[in-house]
């Protein structure tokens, strides 16, 4: 189940690093909202807390309730807006297929891609130049066989 609360996203779908993203989220959402010491509350509030001191512990927790639960409605917004699932999970995705290409470099077993000392020219021409002799070829064929 998620911890930020996002109906129309389950993140038994999302990847590992989403559901860590989510938690931490959460967990920042926990801290900020107990950061508010009862010292620091005391100093904000003297005289109303010395009157109702049992009333103002409970105003304390409900407000750092409302601000957590303000804070994870609000982080899960905006995560649905701006579609962070689908943009984390697409780099999880980039990640784990960065690190298995890694792994087949390392073994030798890996196809001709780009490298950063090839200019992008050559390499496209290395992968253009072989197919475009075959058409020449076949189409001076088509040609010879015309002229006779």
């Amino acid at each position: 189940m998620s911890l930020l609360l996002a109906p129309d996203q389950g993140t038994e779908t999302a990847s590992k690093r989403y559901q860590r993203f989510e938690s931490c989220i959460y967990v920042a959402s926990q801290s900020c909202s107990t950061k508010w010491t009862w010292d620091q509350f005391v100093m904000c509030f003297p005289t109303w807390v010395k009157e109702e001191a049992s009333v103002a512990g409970e105003i304390r927790m409900q407000i750092s309730k409302f601000m957590k639960d303000t804070l994870v409605k609000e982080s899960s917004e905006l995560l649905r807006l701006y579609e962070a699932r689908a943009a984390i999970d697409a780099l999880d995705e980039a990640i784990v297929e960065a690190k298995k290409r890694q792994v087949e470099e390392d073994n030798g077993n890996h196809k001709d891609e780009w490298k950063p000392d090839i200019d992008p020219r050559t390499a496209v021409r290395a992968r253009v130049m072989p197919v475009l002799e075959k058409e020449q070829a076949e189409l001076q064929k088509e040609l010879d066989e015309a002229s006779i």
